[in-house]
């Protein structure tokens, strides 16, 4: 079942009262009459624009996305969470993977760019932690300069581990024909991940701040990773 809130706003008044499911069923089968055919176990609903009914499901959303921040996308720490429902089994996993990607960095490189990569990996948190506005070789290594690392850094983003997010010249399309190739932040591609690498105080507090105090947990959050 397709509903499109920005085609026809009606829809949201469907999700203005309770949210239960048996009630958003009766509201639709009302408002829809002969076009809302629903078999249990069967059926979908699809939200589209739902940004025009903040109303739709909107807290339940909101947490699901939190703990996406935390527990991000690898195969075994979600799998871990759905299991234990606990943080730290979580965050044990994740290292458990970044260390496997410092044990790939020492054994699938060449022997030259070996303790490079590793140090421009393990600068990520330290990068984002500061307040400059690109990521800074002199950071990775006191006095060292791109020629140094700057092969280092791509190795890790070829490996798909990260990401770069360049700074705009001008905030306009096309976005890769504006950016300034040499002013750049660098993002673990997962969010969870990146959470783990920090230190064990940093990275509870995220935990605890997100999910008891909702706006500050994401207001910190955001200051972290970007």
């Amino acid at each position: 079942m397709y509903l499109n809130f920005f085609e026809n706003p009606d829809y949201a008044s469907v999700f203005s009262g309770s949210l239960e499911v048996d009630n958003i069923v009766m509201m639709l089968s009302a408002l829809l009459g002969n076009k809302a055919v629903f078999e249990a176990g069967e059926t979908v609903i699809v939200l589209d624009e739902i940004q025009e009914c903040p109303e739709a499901l909107h807290n339940c959303m909101r947490q699901l996305l939190l703990q996406y921040v935390i527990v991000g996308g690898m195969p075994d720490a979600v799998q871990t969470f759905i299991d234990t429902k606990q943080f730290n089994e979580v965050i044990r996993i994740q290292r458990d993977i970044v260390r496997s990607y410092e044990d790939d960095m020492v054994k699938h490189a060449e022997r030259k760019d070996k303790s490079r990569i590793k140090e421009c990996f393990q600068s990520i948190p330290k990068q984002l932690s500061k307040e400059n506005k690109k990521y800074q070789y002199s950071v990775v290594k006191k006095g060292s300069t791109s020629s140094h690392y700057l092969g280092s850094l791509q190795w890790i983003e070829d490996a798909g581990i990260i990401t770069r997010c360049y700074n705009l010249s001008i905030t306009e399309l096309p976005l890769d024909g504006n950016a300034e190739e040499d002013v750049f932040r660098v993002y673990m591609c997962d969010c969870g991940l990146f959470i783990s690498m920090l230190e064990d105080v940093t990275s509870y507090d995220i935990c605890f701040l997100i999910f008891i105090h909702n706006i500050k947990g994401i207001f910190l959050l955001y200051i972290w990773y970007n």
